[in-house]
């Protein structure tokens, strides 16, 4: 997690780092991952493809960073994943973030 932190910083962070990291079995490398991939990732190319199995992830905080990076999207691809995750996070009650349907 430092590490992608540094390399971030250092402007070295390359997008296969952060696809490798992205399968971590530690949740906040997961998470550091995901909020990092923006800097990386290029839409065009399938940069992004590698976050989307992370909306079903077992972890909330990865779940909300994932709400948070596709929420900055311009994609329908975007839009359909947060909508996944919405329904998803419902359905097993971790509800509660405000939102709230007519």
């Amino acid at each position: 997690m430092h590490a992608l932190c540094a390399l971030d910083g250092l402007g070295a962070l390359k997008p296969n780092i952060v696809l490798s990291e992205l399968k971590d079995m530690h949740p906040g490398v997961r998470r550091h991952a995901v909020r990092l991939s923006g800097a990386v990732s290029e839409p065009n190319r399938g940069g992004r493809s590698g976050l989307l199995p992370l909306v079903a992830d077992p972890d909330a905080q990865v779940r909300m960073q994932m709400a948070y990076t596709l929420g900055e999207w311009d994609d329908p691809h975007g839009g359909d994943a947060l909508g996944k995750l919405l329904v998803s996070t419902t359905a097993i009650g971790i509800g509660g973030c405000g939102v709230e349907f007519a």
